[in-house]
């Protein structure tokens, strides 16, 4: 299983992905589904940093980190903004939804900037 740094090594890949893709498309969203997936990721994986530092069992799959997410006190806080972007990245990789850009800058400013802050502050960094 991954650990804490290979963890925090994967999200700084996704928020690269995300920031190429907006240095791209600054007024086109032309892969808007794909920022949507790169910020979701990017939360995933902070997520899942947090798991790997605290000794928790690495999730399988999405339904058991969920299930993690609303019911670990540590991540309960964030639980709401972590399932909005589960399920958006859901509707953009299997429904083929592409979000109008306001729409993913505003996820990437509230939704992902507060799972962000909170984790970074679960690990102390």
């Amino acid at each position: 299983m991954p650990n804490l740094a290979e963890h925090l090594e994967q999200v700084e890949r996704n928020e690269s992905l995300y920031k190429d893709l907006c240095r791209l498309y600054t007024s086109v969203p032309q892969y808007s589904e794909w920022e949507v997936v790169a910020l979701f990721y990017a939360a995933l994986h902070y997520v899942d940093a947090w798991l790997a530092s605290s000794g928790h069992i690495h999730p399988r799959n999405h339904s058991q980190r969920t299930a993690i997410v609303m019911n670990d006190s540590a991540l309960i806080p964030i639980s709401d903004q972590y399932g909005k972007l589960y399920r958006l990245s859901v509707l953009a990789r299997y429904e083929m939804e592409r979000p109008p850009l306001q729409e993913v800058r505003r996820l990437e400013n509230n939704e992902y900037a507060a799972i962000k802050r909170h984790v970074r502050s679960l690990l102390g960094i």
